[in-house]
């Protein structure tokens, strides 16, 4: 179209003619348009017709799907197929409620799906991934549920910028081999587990998260060569924990204060973990024998951090805490 309004549709071909430089010829290029424009402003752009949600669903092709109200489900609400890998699911800030069985939002064998702007509550797995890699989980509320944000099997993922807040298992889970995965700019509070990752899932990224007010705030079990940097893990019953050969990790940059038991824990044979600069101060709350670095049968790389308390660390206190 040559005079494209705002809001309005249009089919058929659009076309667009260049000139070669090397031989001067003028080309033409078409393509199917089935598009509107969203932009009155000069140079816009189509962008593709939403499809809209309004009920429980099964998304199996691409596309670019919107939420339209809130919805209510009996068991799984929406499901995003293997068909439907590279798929937009916008929710666009309604809220799915379950009645504490299923799954919010499943998708099962997916690449290059985005889930955004969805708040889901009440389901037994809020968001969850199943054998699914390349996808992007951002800016969702993942709430009272059981599990908030869950990855199984799965790799490459971005989860940013979520809150999984009063889940009564996990906030995040990442396990069973789920590789390579970046967790950024998340919070996880009031769970049992604020962020764990579980058995064989390595070489993960967690960084920027807020883990607080949970039983463990970031919790590693037979995980390697994970990078956990620059995350705040206050007010939990133990602040970060590697368990049961969780080894060749590093613990950097991390903020870890006020603790009701331990503030950082390496345990188990969690061997090879580099601690750095960290800052773990003014944990044991509850007055019993703990401390802000705690090392049980492991060995570590030295490293340096802020703290007063040590129980077998071998970590340079660069000063106190104040």
């Amino acid at each position: 179209p040559s005079n494209a309004e705002v809001g309005q549709r249009y089919r058929g071909k659009v076309c667009i003619e260049y000139e070669e430089v090397e031989s001067g010829l003028t080309r033409q290029v078409c393509g199917d348009l089935n598009a509107r424009f969203e932009s009155g402003v000069s140079g816009a752009t189509p962008t593709p017709t939403p499809s809209p949600i309004t009920e429980p669903t099964t998304i199996s092709s691409p596309g670019y799907y919107v939420l339209q109200n809130n919805l209510n489900s009996n068991g799984t609400c929406i499901t995003i197929t293997s068909g439907g890998s590279g798929s937009t699911l916008d929710c666009n800030g309604k809220t799915i409620t379950g009645n504490r069985s299923g799954y919010g939002i499943y998708l099962n064998s997916t690449t290059g799906v985005t889930i955004k702007n969805c708040i889901v509550r009440n389901f037994s797995y809020g968001i969850y991934l199943d054998s699914s890699s390349n996808n992007t989980i951002t800016s969702n509320n993942a709430s009272s549920n059981t599990y908030g944000i869950l990855l199984y099997g799965s790799s490459n993922n971005t989860i940013t910028s979520n809150t999984a807040n009063s889940n009564t298992q996990h906030g995040i889970l990442i396990e069973v081999s789920s590789n390579n995965n970046t967790l950024t700019s998340n919070i996880a509070s009031s769970n049992t587990y604020g962020i764990e990752l579980y058995v064989s899932s390595n070489n993960n990224t967690i960084t920027s998260n807020i883990a607080s007010s949970n039983t463990y705030g970031i919790f590693l079990h037979s995980s390697l060569y994970n990078i956990v940097r620059s995350n705040t893990a206050n007010s939990n019953s133990i602040g970060i924990l590697l368990f049961r050969i969780s080894t060749n990790n590093t613990i950097a940059s991390n903020t870890v204060r006020l603790n009701r038991q331990h503030g950082i824990v390496l345990d188990d044979y969690s061997n090879n973990n580099l601690l750095d600069d960290n800052i773990a101060c003014n944990n044991n709350q509850s007055g019993g024998s703990y401390y802000d670095l705690y090392c049980n049968t492991v060995t570590i790389s030295s490293g340096d951090s802020i703290f007063d308390t040590n129980n077998g660390c071998n970590v340079t206190r660069t000063s106190t805490c104040s």
